[in-house]
């Protein structure tokens, strides 16, 4: 009695493809029908109906701007564009400037009292000198940063001083009613510094470029200034009255005042 060996047969089964195509031609041989896979519901034939959540009211939309928050390019974007970021609680509440007073009830009354004041002053006459040396505080600022030699102020205000002396001594001679004064550097700079010392002594100044291509600065005189310009015979001697020397000279004003 021999007895026969059962064979066995081993199946790769490269992919699930492959399986079920294995299964059908199985059951196909036997007569079998095939067991059916069941089938898995797709999720796409499921509608979840979710609302989208609503932000809450106090957090602000920065969708459309530009970098992120704090951001170097966020803050340069927000000072080009401040009207983008305007906030409903930084405005200011409506009705506030209607209600408000327009005038402070101790400013009205101090006005009134100045009105009264001016009332009686009307028929004073009140005469006001302007000073020679009426310069503005940012001018002198301006030129003792720029560290201006003192040795050029004293160059030329030397040769003012002696010319106004001059002129004192004889008011109706009008040969020496103007000063010239030529700027060896012919740097604009020190003709800025000529100017300002001429306004310090209530002289007029002006530049012109002569025949000899030299530019040469003018001082006269406010009541000479026709007559050098438009060589105009009629002079204004009373402005000459009123005229006077300051009392610190433009060297000290520029480098010893407080």
């Amino acid at each position: 009695m021999t007895l026969q060996q059962s064979q066995s047969t081993v199946i790769f089964v490269q992919s699930t493809a492959h399986w079920e195509a294995i299964q059908q031609q199985r059951a196909h041989l036997i007569g079998v029908t095939p067991p059916t896979t069941p089938t898995i519901e797709s999720s796409q034939s499921k509608i979840i109906n979710r609302k989208p959540k609503q932000e809450p009211p106090t957090r602000k939309k920065t969708s459309h701007l530009i970098g992120k928050e704090g951001s170097r390019r966020r803050q340069r974007w927000t000072n080009k564009h401040p009207s983008a970021v305007l906030y409903a609680e930084d405005l200011r509440p409506p009705g506030y400037e209607t209600k408000a007073p327009k005038y402070d009830v101790g400013l009205i009354s101090t006005d009134q009292e100045d009105h009264e004041k001016e009332e009686e002053t009307d028929n004073v006459e009140v005469k006001i000198q302007a000073l020679p040396h009426n310069l503005s505080r940012h001018v002198r600022h301006d030129l003792k940063k720029a560290h201006i030699s003192k040795g050029l102020v004293t160059n030329y205000e030397s040769q003012l001083i002696h010319f106004i002396s001059i002129w004192l001594n004889d008011t109706q001679c009008l040969e020496n009613a103007c000063l010239k004064i030529q700027v060896a550097s012919n740097n604009q700079f020190e003709r800025y510094v000529l100017h300002t010392m001429c306004r310090y002594y209530g002289f007029s100044s002006f530049s012109k470029t002569n025949d000899q291509n030299q530019r040469l600065t003018y001082i006269c005189h406010p009541a000479y200034l026709s007559y050098v310009i438009k060589h105009n015979a009629e002079i204004d001697y009373s402005q000459i009255e009123n005229w006077f020397m300051p009392e610190k000279s433009f060297f000290e004003y520029l480098f010893h005042s407080v």
